[in-house]
């Protein structure tokens, strides 16, 4: 579990900044950068998802992003969509530069989901 995030320099082996808002980083297990690498997310306790603004390193935006705890997450290749999963269930967020929208994915007949 995660107890606060550490971001390194692989060139130089510095460390850059260290995330350790505990209440937005105890008791995470997932952990994931955005495709452009502008943003990082952590999933927290209780299923809360945290957007980390890397050229700050401030958390940019907090919202409840599970019924659960978060245990993986994963962005469509576009950036566009974020996947929280956990225990038993999956949540999609479509990202918006001013609000992240949760909807629900509906499974055709042909078990593709739309």
């Amino acid at each position: 579990m995660l107890r606060k995030v550490q971001l390194w320099d692989t060139a130089t082996g510095e460390e850059r900044a260290v995330l350790d808002k505990s209440e937005w980083v105890e008791r995470g297990e997932a952990v994931l950068f955005s495709p452009d690498g502008r943003t990082l997310v952590t999933a927290a306790k209780g299923g809360r998802i945290n957007l980390w603004d890397m050229a700050t390193y401030q958390l940019r935006y907090s919202f409840q992003g599970h019924p659960e705890r978060v245990r993986c997450l994963a962005f469509s290749p576009d950036g566009g969509t974020l996947a929280c999963g956990g225990p038993g269930s999956v949540s999609l967020w479509q990202a918006d530069p001013y609000l992240w929208r949760w909807w629900r994915p509906a499974f055709a007949p042909d078990r593709a989901w739309r």
